[in-house]
């Protein structure tokens, strides 16, 4: 099972927290990669168990005769009294007294520590690659540094300078913002291809209906060319009819002149036999008388 300091800081890691706060308690597993546990003891707030930022040193009368020192980060005194009243974390009594405890803000801001951004990179790395198990102690430094892309050390007050001016990661916040702009972007894309989507329907659409009133305007023009070929052939075929027609009475003209001829010349084969009759019984009476 994972420590309750580790499932903070996951949750933080999934809810886009990122491990450098201005203004809240620092995280004291990050603080550790470069920090012996014993220097940290006197540093820890005793409301959230991460560093103290802007440390306050509890100051009552109810335990003044306590051999330990009760330590705060500022945020987390401020956010515990919104929600209580105004009641005291030790004891819950009223009127909490508070001083700040710049001995310890100091030793606090000179802690060496190693890149956030490279820390909650390879924290996040490591989660996503971790399986169900124990998780015995904390990474040290030099598993760290074999794998970073930014090998920064320094004090914690240098650490917004750093990451303002020299830090070449991206912060968790940055790339959280940059996955929101990109969802956006593709939504947009969506949106786009569909409106695109509708507009070339609605052009195939009207594609069909022109490709239709085209093949209409075909089809009327190739009715008109069949029709004009129809009446051609039928002017065609009268005329053809007209020629046989002609051809037939010309050639029944013929075949009638022809056995009118025939028949005249019948009719003087005849007459011409009759008149040689007649000279012959002519002569043959002659003779005889």
């Amino acid at each position: 099972m994972l420590n309750l300091d580790d499932e903070r800081e996951k949750k933080n890691l999934e809810n886009g927290k990122e491990t450098f706060s201005t203004s809240g308690c620092y995280n004291k597993n990050w603080v550790l990669l470069t920090n012996e546990q014993q220097k940290l003891n006197a540093l820890i707030c005793c409301l959230c168990n991460q560093i103290a930022n802007n440390a306050l040193e509890l100051q009552c009368d109810e335990h003044e005769n306590s051999e330990q020192v009760y330590l705060v980060g500022e945020e987390c005194l401020q956010g515990y009294l919104n929600q209580n009243s105004g009641k005291c974390p030790i004891g819950q009594h009223d009127h909490c007294e508070f001083s700040k405890n710049k001995s310890l803000r100091q030793q606090v801001l000179d802690l060496l520590v190693i890149c956030p951004r490279q820390y909650d990179l390879r924290k996040k790395q490591s989660n996503q690659g971790t399986n169900t198990g124990e998780k015995e102690g904390h990474e040290n430094e030099s598993n760290w540094n074999s794998t970073s892309q930014c090998n920064y050390k320094g004090k914690i007050k240098e650490i917004i300078d750093h990451l303002d001016k020299s830090c070449e990661l991206i912060s968790i916040q940055q790339i959280i913002s940059l996955v929101k702009e990109l969802k956006l972007q593709t939504e947009k894309l969506k949106e786009n291809d569909n409106e695109k989507g509708k507009q070339i329907q609605q052009l195939n659409v009207q594609q069909q209906i022109n490709e239709l009133k085209n093949n209409i305007r075909q089809s009327d023009q190739t009715i008109i060319q069949f029709k004009q070929q129809f009446e051609e052939l039928c002017k065609h075929n009268e005329i053809k009819q007209l020629k046989l027609e002609n051809k037939k009475l010309k050639s029944e003209k013929e075949s009638k002149q022809n056995e009118e001829i025939l028949k005249i010349n019948s009719d003087n084969t005849n007459l011409r036999q009759q008149q040689v009759c007649f000279l012959f019984l002519f002569l043959f009476h002659k003779k005889k008388n």
